[in-house]
């Protein structure tokens, strides 16, 4: 594998030597990998998904992975960016992504650590239910299409017998039986969502109280906006990430205190906005602030967040003295 790697050449990856590859041991789907190599900008981490050539819950379809991976990701669900599709299969035996690995920590439903923190359980469980509605909201064109909510839920329930048919190994009749009853009482109408078919607690990755991604993915939207001078654009990505910010130091009643007055001072800070060399300097900052929760650097992050209330305030107040 770190041969057939080593020598892609594909626009974008710029692969100069693959220093490692090791199989992830957990999973039952796609085979998981995580590559370290050095590319002409430096060495890089990506996890690659690759399909396998049998297994024990197909189908599978690394395709439509990727595509559903981007689609949550322009949702605003933190998950890792594709990095590169590879549709040939005769490049490693079978088609492949790879992504960016996301380093954090992952906890266990009977985790000590939760039942020893209050704070970081309640704050895991807020974040737990707003990552899955996203995960609900997101809409996408990768899977095929049905009907109707009816169609869809028997589509589903077909798919669970078939996987049972296929790896069980002593009868389970509860299970046939919910799904017997999925079956008859399949709903009219509903609206069709987004299912994530293992959102379960190990299956996540958490930092700093929060899920890994949500900061950095919503930067990079407000960057982009910021180019393209979408200022109500740019206005929804800025109060997007001071609430995550907020949200993030696991006490409810302080986060919505800070939050409140955030909305209060909405003048400020949108005025600073329409400027464009203080917007920049804001994405900027707010680009710092969060490489420094990326590295545990608190210290740091103290500093910027004081320093990045300071300029918005005193072009707000110099604006008022001038009118």
């Amino acid at each position: 594998g770190a041969a057939a790697l080593a020598d892609l050449r594909r626009p974008g990856l710029d692969v100069r030597r693959v220093t490692a590859v090791q199989r992830f041991p957990s999973g039952l789907s796609s085979q998981s990998f995580r590559v370290d190599a050095v590319t002409g900008t430096g060495p890089v981490t990506w996890v690659m998904r690759r399909e396998p050539e049998f297994g024990v819950i197909p189908p599978y379809d690394i395709v439509s992975e990727a595509g559903l991976l981007e689609a949550a990701a322009k949702a605003g669900v933190p998950v890792p960016e594709v990095v590169h599709l590879e549709s040939d299969p005769e490049v490693l035996r079978g088609r492949f992504l790879l992504m960016e690995f996301v380093d954090g920590q992952t906890y266990r439903s009977q985790d000590p650590l939760l039942a020893a923190d209050p704070e970081l359980t309640s704050a895991l469980q807020e974040q737990f239910v707003e990552v899955l509605a996203a995960v609900h909201a997101t809409t996408q064109d990768v899977l095929p299409g049905h009907a109707d909510s009816r169609a869809a839920a028997k589509a589903h329930v077909a798919e669970c017998r078939r996987r049972m048919a296929d790896t069980e190994v002593l009868p389970h009749p509860i299970v046939a039986d919910a799904l017997d009853m999925l079956d008859d009482l399949a709903p009219d109408g509903a609206p069709l969502v987004l299912c994530h078919g293992d959102f379960r607690l190990p299956n996540l990755k958490w930092r700093d109280r929060r899920i890994v991604g949500a900061l950095e993915e919503v930067q990079a939207r407000y960057r982009r906006v910021l180019e393209d001078r979408d200022l109500v654009a740019v206005s929804q990505a800025n109060d997007q990430s001071h609430h995550i910010l907020f949200s993030a130091c696991g006490n409810r009643f302080l986060a919505e205190s800070i939050e409140q007055y955030w909305y209060k001072t909405a003048a400020i800070h949108s005025y600073a906005i329409g400027d464009p060399a203080l917007a920049q300097r804001s994405c900027a900052e707010h680009e710092a602030m969060i490489a420094a929760i990326r590295n545990g650097d608190r210290d740091s992050l103290v500093r910027l967040v004081v320093d990045h209330m300071m300029p918005a305030l005193q072009a707000y107040e110099a604006a008022l003295r001038r009118w």
